[in-house]
């Protein structure tokens, strides 16, 4: 996906590259699968495209996503979605995902807390108590009772509206209210965008139509290769365990090397 302020120009010809692109694509492997979305003056609006190992892998992993593009080529709601706190993304979710959960990205949340809270007095207490509530509440009833004592000690809070519509939406962001359903480890957005500064290395304003398809596919290329040569390292060797614990011997044999160290994953 691209960034708002790097909207693509069609080129001429562009629209008709691209459909043949497609169109050989789609002759190559039988499970390639793209739409063209073309307004009423037969002008290109949107469009989505998808090779048959992207299609396996959201088989494979895309119990939760956070975006809604690969229901398209397998007609299989997520589990669940996280976006942020955009008013048109739930009207839409619950239109097309009618049984998703659909959270809030927790990061974009409190995030926003110095932004929202900072004028209060005793504002680094509020916000250290604040995190406390939202990350160390085991069930909907202990965060209850732990917002009402803030509330309590800092009654100016009552009046904050940014608070008491997070209070209201508490089952779309808070941790103890979302476990019931599974996010595989995710609680932000914060994955596709990492995905998103990948691809600012191929493509810029500047670039046509045209041109984003075939970076795009040079850069999932280069994507596939690196995972490749991951799954080789950690297949062929294995990295010594820093104790003596049984826990740690299970986990050596079957993290990657790149989970297992704690770097960032290749995909």
């Amino acid at each position: 996906m691209i960034a708002r302020e790097k909207v693509l120009k069609l080129g001429v010809g562009d629209a008709a590259a691209l459909l043949d692109h497609f169109t050989d694509m789609q002759n190559k492997d039988p499970n390639f699968f793209y739409r063209m979305d073309i307004d009423v003056e037969g002008r290109l609006k949107n469009v989505f495209w998808a090779d048959n190992k992207c299609r396996e892998a959201y088989i494979e992993f895309g119990e939760v996503v956070t975006f809604d593009t690969t229901y398209l080529t397998n007609k299989v709601a997520p589990g669940g979605i996280i976006t942020d706190q955009a008013g048109v993304m739930k009207i839409s979710i619950e239109i097309v995902f009618k049984d998703t959960k659909h959270r809030w990205c927790l990061w974009h949340i409190m995030k926003k807390i110095p932004e929202k809270l900072r004028r209060y007095d005793n504002y680094i207490r509020i916000k250290s108590r604040m995190k406390k509530v939202v990350y160390d509440s085991q069930c909907p009833a202990e965060f209850e009772e732990r917002w009402s004592e803030i509330l309590e000690k800092y009654e100016s809070l009552k009046q904050n509206k940014w608070l008491s519509k997070l209070y209201r939406k508490k089952d779309r962001w808070i941790p103890c209210f979302v476990k019931t359903t599974f996010w595989a480890g995710m609680s932000t957005t914060q994955r596709s965008e990492s995905m998103n500064a990948f691809f600012d290395g191929y493509v810029h304003s500047r670039t046509s139509l045209k041109q984003f398809v075939e970076k795009f596919d040079n850069a999932l290329r280069y994507k596939k290769e690196m995972e490749l040569k991951a799954d080789a390292r950690s297949f062929s060797k294995t990295i010594p365990t820093s104790t003596s614990y049984k826990m740690e011997k299970q986990i050596q044999k079957v993290y990657t090397h790149a989970k297992l160290v704690g770097e960032e994953d290749v995909l």
